[in-house]
């Protein structure tokens, strides 16, 4: 993965223990799967995390394409050693979850992309407070 630290992604490190922390652009440069999962939480509508994303993240051309599509349909597939998930209509399930911003009245899709220890998340609706993975990293 290219260097991150010009861009302002919203980066959280999952140990495999049931840990997570926040990581700082510097951190993310020079991440490794041996330390935990990376999970990249991005804005597609922010022309700076689309440019990383396009051209610097490293990503299949296929997986950066789904990941900054405006409209979608549920799917999964496998990109090479990757994987590629797009869910739709969230809204019911995460205002089950909690309330929600996503739950009033928004339709809210995901996509994601889980390539070598890496979780792309760009949602439709904004995740980055109070997300279940946002909660285990300030907890931590």
């Amino acid at each position: 993965m290219s260097a991150m630290s010009s861009v302002d992604l919203h980066t959280i490190l999952l140990d495999g223990r049931g840990g997570a922390r926040h990581l700082a652009p510097a951190e993310v440069d020079t991440w490794s799967p041996e330390q935990g999962v990376l999970w990249v939480h991005l804005d597609y509508t922010n022309p700076d995390d689309r440019q990383w994303l396009e051209h610097q993240s490293g990503l299949d051309p296929l997986i950066v394409e789904a990941l900054l599509v405006e409209e979608t349909r549920p799917r999964a597939t496998s990109v090479g050693e990757g994987l590629l998930i797009a869910l739709t209509n969230l809204d019911e399930v995460i205002h089950t979850i909690r309330q929600s911003p996503c739950s009033q009245g928004i339709t809210m899709d995901v996509q994601m992309g889980v390539v070598d220890g890496i979780v792309f998340v760009a949602p439709r609706c904004d995740l980055s407070e109070g997300t279940g993975v946002e909660n285990l990293a300030a907890s931590k």
